[in-house]
């Protein structure tokens, strides 16, 4: 059985600039990235960066999806939007982590999923979903 991988970035806050998506570019040269997107999906290697990164450096949502069942998201609001008190109620044990920085509030989120939804999931998280406020 091989692996298949899929990794989606979203910048909401802010377009990248073409400076960043270069930058992009030299972790990935099959990539599509955009000023507001950055998507790739894996089957025979892995992401050749630590998603905690590209998340302090560029991106507002994160989401990896394998499948064998592995399911990621991984959000970065502005600090002050929610306490980090408030948000570490919602953390459930080892699957929920929240944590801040100077100027951001990181959530992540690693449900248990089944492995046959994973493609499902993710079409329907970010890749097609709607972002509202």
């Amino acid at each position: 059985m091989s692996e298949h991988q899929i990794y989606e970035f979203l910048a909401l806050d802010r377009p990248l600039s073409l400076k960043e998506q270069a930058a992009l570019r030299a972790i990935s040269s099959r990539a599509e990235i955009s000023a507001t997107r950055f998507f790739n999906e894996y089957d025979w290697g892995d992401l050749k960066a630590d998603p905690a990164d590209l998340m302090r450096d560029y991106f507002d949502a994160h989401l990896y999806t394998a499948n064998w069942g592995m399911v990621r998201l991984m959000l970065r609001l502005p600090r002050g939007v929610i306490q980090l008190k408030e948000a570490r109620r919602y953390c459930a044990g080892h699957l929920t982590r929240a944590f801040q920085t100077k100027n951001h509030l990181f959530w992540i989120f690693m449900p248990k999923s089944k492995a046959k939804t994973f493609g499902m999931l993710h079409r329907s998280v970010l890749s097609h979903g709607s972002v509202t406020s």
